[in-house]
């Protein structure tokens, strides 16, 4: 048993290890030649049954013509050898003599041919009577010249003809039984020739299998790289032009893992170094602006006031660079936990109190209970941008909607405001890093255009999806504001985990 798991391993590797083009081949010559097998032998076999079945009714046929020649030769011998005792006329047994003639042939050439015993056995007795009265008719005593005399004899003769008909007719059932037998026969070869039809389909299941597995573990590997994971390296067994892919796919991954770390380690570095500097000059604009430094005119306090707003701008575009640093720190993807969505997001909320209450904005939250497996810190960015993006384009006393719900294993929230909408050729663009949206409203502090593409980056490498409608504020349209609507799979309810 061990032995034949080590040569199916064998086997195994060995066609693993062809080309796509040989296995290829090797498939579809080792799937036909069974069915070509199979087909020459249904067509030799039925040709052969069709040969025998053709001999069979030829012969039958031969047989009723034969035994249907018996019975009118026997007819016109016993009418010839009648007439010949009434008249005595030479040339009625003459006549007698060549039907006589032509019974034996009937017998010799016909019925002898077909080689059965007992027939052969009754046709010799009936010949026999028939030389008898051959030899008789002519020397006839005085007590023959009655024709009851004849029919006497002629009645051992007809005893012999009723078997040998009784007998022809039981041969004649044997050939049709035969002819059944040999289209059943025929049906029987096609049965079995199907049977090599799962035997090719299952041949050619395995050969698939070996082409395709390895592609289907290839896809694998590009999906995981798709989605930022750099750790784990590509080994894939296969086909020579599958290792080769393979080969260059981890090449790419150790490229992409080094920039990754390279641009994760520069970020932090360059976000510490601007952070040392920008703390001072925070700092001193904030002494100047409250005035610890003493008075300022007018002049003096604009320049104030741009210095503190530029220093606060720089701040939060050193903090966006921060968190566009998580999407890409791949590492972080790895760290996947059970997060239950509604205390997230009422903990989202309520850290955007202050800017929600400062634009008397009503929130609402409709949320049912339930889990996802994911990246906590993740799933958090993804919902702060989105409710801060929401926020920043509120007008004074809107409202904002965030709505969670688990259907079909995946979890769906949707933001949504009433705010000044996107436009259509807006829409296309949102989330392209650095992009800024058009907005009329005064807002202190300009964001840096990386909130949406960090969302969406972290959606997709999350195998999620994210989607934006919105609605510009026209006359008579009440359903102004953009809603996004975020899509996450290995999201489970309450009862789904029970």
């Amino acid at each position: 048993m061990r032995s034949f798991s080590a040569s199916s391993y064998q086997l195994k590797k060995m066609l693993s290890n062809l080309s796509v083009k040989r296995m290829t081949v090797l498939g579809f010559a080792l799937v036909m030649t069974p069915l070509f097998v199979t087909l020459l032998y249904m067509a030799e076999q039925t040709k052969a049954i069709s040969t025998k079945g053709s001999e069979s009714i030829l012969s039958v046929s031969e047989l009723i013509d034969a035994n249907r020649a018996l019975n009118q030769s026997l007819t016109r011998i016993e009418r010839f050898a009648s007439q010949y005792i009434v008249l005595k006329d030479p040339e009625l047994l003459e006549r007698f003599s060549v039907e006589q003639f032509k019974l034996d042939s009937i017998i010799d050439k016909q019925l002898m041919t077909f080689g059965d015993i007992e027939l052969n056995q009754e046709l010799t007795n009936l010949t026999n009577q028939l030389s008898f009265i051959s030899q008789l008719l002519p020397d006839l005593p005085e007590e023959f010249n009655e024709l009851i005399e004849v029919e006497k004899h002629f009645k051992s003769i007809n005893t012999h003809n009723n078997k040998i008909r009784q007998r022809t007719n039981l041969l004649i059932q044997e050939a049709a039984i035969d002819i059944r037998n040999q289209a059943n026969n025929v049906d029987e070869v096609i049965l079995k020739s199907l049977l090599i039809v799962p035997i090719s389909m299952a041949i050619a299941a395995i050969f698939i299998h070996l082409i395709t597995a390895p592609l289907k573990r290839l896809i694998t590997n590009i999906k995981r790289l798709e989605q930022g994971k750099f750790e784990q390296e590509i080994n894939s067994t296969g086909s020579s032009e599958v290792r080769e892919i393979a080969l260059a796919l981890d090449t790419m991954r150790s490229r992409l893992h080094a920039l990754e770390l390279q641009k994760s380690s520069f970020i932090r570095h360059i976000s510490h170094e601007l952070k040392t500097p920008l703390a001072a000059i925070r700092e001193g604009s904030s002494l100047l602006s409250d005035h610890s430094l003493g008075a300022l005119n007018n002049g003096q306090q604009e320049v104030s006031d741009i210095i503190v707003g530029n220093v606060n701008r720089l701040q939060q575009l050193i903090e966006d660079l921060l968190s566009f640093n998580v999407v890409l720190d791949s590492s972080s993807l790895q760290d996947a936990e059970k997060v239950y969505i509604a205390p997230l997001i009422e903990n989202i909320v309520e850290q955007h109190k202050l800017e929600i209450n400062r634009k008397n904005i009503i929130t609402e939250l409709v949320m049912g209970s339930g889990y996802i497996l994911c990246n906590r810190k993740q799933l958090t960015v993804i919902i702060e941008n989105l409710l801060s993006n929401a926020i920043k384009f509120q007008e004074q006393n809107g409202k904002i909607t965030i709505s969670a719900s688990i259907n079909n294993l995946r979890l769906t929230i949707a933001v949504q405001d009433t705010g000044l909408g996107i436009s259509d050729n807006e829409l296309p663009l949102i989330f392209d890093a650095f992009y800024q949206g058009q907005s009329n409203l005064d807002n202190t502090i300009k964001s840096s255009g990386l909130g949406l593409t960090i969302v969406k980056e972290l959606v997709m490498r999350l195998n999620g999806s994210i989607d934006v409608s919105s609605n510009l504020p026209k006359s008579g349209n009440t359903n102004k504001g953009t809603i996004f609507t975020v899509t996450l799979p290995k999201a489970f309810t309450a009862e789904s985990s029970s």
